[in-house]
């Protein structure tokens, strides 16, 4: 439409399926190019209609052609704005009223070797909206509504300034066919007033070898985004999580990612929101979804991965579809109108995870995708992430030793605490020398919880703690001191509890320097093992204070870690008060 004098419209869109800041690069069709076929919507109705147009199989014969640019002009000036190398109507002498809402475009070219290409890269312009379909699939949606078309649908908005631009990367090899492929485009009016159009069309393909390896950087360009309504189908089974999901369609930009309802307090790459455009906490979306694919050329070299992430104001981290964190998120299913806990201070909050677990991992393309929630009314956003191999080893150290909580006749809870994250194995049996049952949580953490079931009433079994890493199984600690006497199921049998208050700690900084004859919780501890003899204990119960530093971990390890006779080690403890 003339009447809009905006600046030219930008709509970058990049799918990058395993993604090259570099690329070597075969130009299959180059703007300009010569030899398009094109067709108005009412010249050819049963191939539009049936969607034939689109394939190699469909005989373009009758159809007109020319050298793109291929266009035409309600208002000649001089020179044409853009240029127009094929005038699809006379100069002039149109009006709005016959014109067709929509125009179709074909072109073929030859690829004698899709084998050696990744992907490819569309560049396309055009008068108002456009969708691009590559041997009758589509791969680029340009300023068009979601759903069918045909050809009466109007594009989404008016293109500023005549034209509106597009770009995507796909690397899809198995888009591309040995021989002859076929490029068709169908181009929208915005109205049914409009009366002028434009189109041309770049296409290139990736040459193999020039696809870069992984890690992904802050500020990396390339990542997709969408809001949570725009896509309530994909969100909402979850699919834009996982690697076969075409992201198409997605907006794209460069880190930081967000936007902010006054002056930015962090270097936004992308604002996803026009800056001072009059947001409020009812018209901005409670969540923004964003991913990016990247590639691995060898993922069973690597032991594990790290990644780094900064939101406003909570997120939910993926990898290949599995969740790998979440950080001020509540627990539990996470939709698109879930609200983060807190608002965070200086509007960011950091996460820094490794993860030990290869199998995460996949030679060839990886997606890293993460969901960004709003706390309350909150109307400003920022997102960045980098992920990289892990560079440290396998190994980790204990941060609390394990303790018992739960215990049934048929189960117990084995808890205890890493360095780093890792995923928790728990080996047990009856014996000490042949621990021949494994329970197993794949995902990564710091802290572990791991449920034994299926135990024996009335039995002893001993376990061992660890993890598995590179296809190893790492033991922490094992041993005839680390084990569990299930419940009995009888409940005529009576049942022993060391009931402890106050610990009443004499060493209220828990400083293992201090002698264990003027510690006073070893002292009780070992006055009551004394005591107990050869009697079963069945379990332990904490009531008032438990620790002398505020709950911190340093002092539960003083109490529950320090000098292993501790009966926690193999007893289930329940904690009152």
């Amino acid at each position: 439409m003339k009447n809009v004098t905006l600046p030219l419209l930008f709509a970058v869109l990049t799918v990058m399926l395993g993604v090259s800041s570099t690329f070597g690069q075969t130009t299959f069709i180059a703007f300009k190019s010569s030899d398009w076929k094109y067709r108005e919507a009412h010249q050819d109705p049963t191939a539009f209609g049936n969607g034939s147009w689109k394939t190699n199989a469909y005989n373009d014969a009758s159809w007109s052609n020319g050298q793109a640019p291929l266009a035409y002009e309600d208002l000649p000036s001089n020179p044409q704005k853009p240029l127009i190398n094929k005038w699809l109507r006379t100069a002039g002498s149109h009006t709005s009223t016959p014109l067709p809402r929509t125009h179709y475009f074909r072109k073929s070219f030859n690829v004698s070797g899709p084998n050696l290409f990744t992907g490819y890269t569309i560049k396309t312009w055009c008068d108002d909206g456009l969708i691009v379909y590559l041997n009758n699939k589509e791969i680029l949606r340009l300023n068009m509504p979601a759903g069918a078309v045909d050809s009466l649908t109007l594009s989404s908005a008016t293109a500023p300034n005549d034209s509106i631009y597009g770009q995507t990367t796909i690397n899809l090899p198995g888009d591309l066919l040995m021989g002859a492929n076929t490029i068709a485009v169908e181009v929208h009016q915005s109205s049914n007033s409009s009366s002028d159009r434009y189109f041309d069309l770049f296409m290139e393909g990736i040459d193999v070898g020039n696809s870069s390896e992984w890690p992904v950087a802050f500020k990396s360009s390339g990542w997709k985004y969408r809001n949570s309504y725009q896509d309530v189908v994909a969100i909402g089974n979850g699919s834009w999580k996982n690697t076969t999901y075409n992201d198409a369609a997605w907006s794209s930009g460069t880190g930081t990612l967000g936007y902010d309802d006054g002056a930015p307090t962090h270097t936004i790459g992308k604002w996803l929101w026009p800056q001072g455009s009059g947001r409020t906490g009812t018209n901005t979306p409670k969540t923004q979804y964003f991913r990016k694919s990247f590639n691995i050329t060898n993922a069973p070299s690597h032991a594990g991965y790290r990644i780094k992430a900064w939101a406003d104001d909570g997120m939910v981290v993926y990898l290949n579809g599995r969740e790998v964190f979440r950080l001020n998120m509540p627990a539990g299913t996470i939709d698109s109108l879930m609200a983060a806990i807190i608002a965070p201070a200086n509007d960011s909050i950091y996460k820094d995870t490794t993860v030990y677990v290869p199998a995460d991992l996949i030679t060839g393309t990886n997606v890293v995708a993460a969901e960004v929630h709003q706390f309350g009314s909150s109307v400003d956003r920022y997102f960045d992430l980098s992920i990289e191999p892990a560079v440290s080893s396998c190994s980790t150290t204990l941060g609390r030793q394990p303790y018992l909580m739960i215990g049934t006749p048929t189960s117990v809870v084995v808890r205890w605490k890493t360095s780093t994250a890792t995923n928790s194995k728990v080996k047990y049996g009856t014996s000490v020398g042949n621990l021949n049952e494994t329970a197993f949580v794949s995902s990564v953490d710091t802290t572990h919880i791991v449920t034994l079931t299926g135990l024996t009433p009335n039995t002893k079994y001993y376990y061992s703690v660890g993890y598995t890493c590179s296809s190893t199984d790492y033991e922490l600690v094992s041993g005839s001191e680390y084990y569990y006497y299930s419940m009995p199921n009888n409940t005529t049998d009576s049942l022993r509890f060391w009931i402890l208050g106050d610990v009443c700690s004499n060493n209220p900084t828990g400083l293992m320097s201090i002698p264990n004859g003027t510690r006073r919780q070893v002292n009780v501890r070992d006055a009551y093992m004394s005591y107990l003899g050869t009697k079963r204990l069945h379990g332990i119960i904490w009531g008032g204070d438990n620790s002398k530093l505020q709950g911190a971990d340093g002092s539960y390890r003083y109490i529950l870690d320090a000098d292993r006779g501790s009966q926690a080690v193999y007893l289930p403890v329940g904690f009152v008060g």
